[in-house]
């Protein structure tokens, strides 16, 4: 019984991760997008 409840937990653990994760990199890539525009602006 409590097994199934650290599964339960832990798989939702890994999907929460998994979004912070994916969010996180959305992010970076805005950020990086971002200075490659002011950059070409500079150029």
């Amino acid at each position: 019984m409590i097994s199934e409840v650290i599964k339960k937990k832990n798989f939702y653990f890994q999907k929460m991760v998994s979004f912070l994760k994916a969010t996180f990199c959305h992010e970076a890539a805005c950020g990086v997008c971002l200075l490659n525009e002011q950059e070409k602006r500079l150029l």
